[in-house]
């Protein structure tokens, strides 16, 4: 009877010892699993991070391909796009409407859009205000883009300055639209401005929206070799 009760015990002790086997394998089996799964979340999330970006390059891309006519002329004023992005204090975003309005203006330029970067931080204006002003004035709407421009650290003397044309009796700018376009370049180097969107670039904020900037062309790098998997996925 003790050897019964003996054995019956050295079974038991096998019993929990195997379940303590198991647990423990378990156990460790729950740990890869979740180090596996915490991996593959991350590479998730950058991929998806990636892809997003792709697609919103994509996008502008389909945009630029319907405004300029080809694929090619797209892709380049997309890579001219993120080289400003990346040498500026405005986001890639702002940059790519911006260049957009005054490609749907027929104005574009290279530098016509650091132009007016200029100005825009010159003033303390948002890029978008800048570029409502600009468009005012290329419209024809000559009284209200003077009067925009003014809140722009541009006054009526510095338009009659530049043109060299005075204002009628009413007040309004005897300079045609074009004519005072033409002398903003003029007006913008006797102010000094010229350069500051350059110099707001080297502060802390500057070099963190490039970094920014930066760090969304490599997402998009890496998204677009992505992109033919997502898309057939989605397919």
């Amino acid at each position: 009877e003790t050897a019964g009760i003996g054995k019956s015990a050295h079974t038991a002790e096998g019993g929990i010892s195997s379940m303590g086997s198991s647990m423990s394998k378990m156990l460790k089996g729950g740990a890869i699993l979740a180090g596996v799964s915490a991996v593959g979340s991350a590479i998730y999330s950058v991929g998806k991070s990636a892809v997003s970006a792709a697609a919103q390059v994509e996008k502008y891309s389909a945009t630029l391909e319907t405004m300029l006519g080809s694929k090619a002329a797209a892709r380049d004023r997309m890579q001219e796009y993120m080289d400003i992005a990346k040498t500026t204090p405005f986001e890639l975003t702002q940059v790519v409407e911006a260049g957009n309005q005054l490609q749907a203006l027929g104005r574009y330029s290279e530098e016509t859009l650091t132009m007016l970067g200029d100005l825009a931080a010159a003033s303390g204006k948002p890029l978008e205000q800048v570029l409502n002003a600009y468009a005012k004035m290329a419209s024809g709407q000559k009284g209200i883009a003077v009067d925009m421009f003014r809140d722009l650290l541009i006054t009526t003397d510095d338009w009659t300055k530049a043109t060299g044309k005075g204002k009628k009796a009413s007040g309004e700018m005897l300079a045609t639209s074009e004519e005072l376009i033409a002398s903003l370049p003029k007006i913008m180097k006797s102010k000094g401005f010229f350069g500051l969107m350059a110099k707001q670039a080297e502060t802390t904020e500057g070099k963190i929206s490039n970094l920014q900037d930066a760090a969304f062309s490599l997402r998009a790098v890496l998204g677009e070799r992505l992109a033919p998997s997502v898309k057939s996925v989605v397919g």
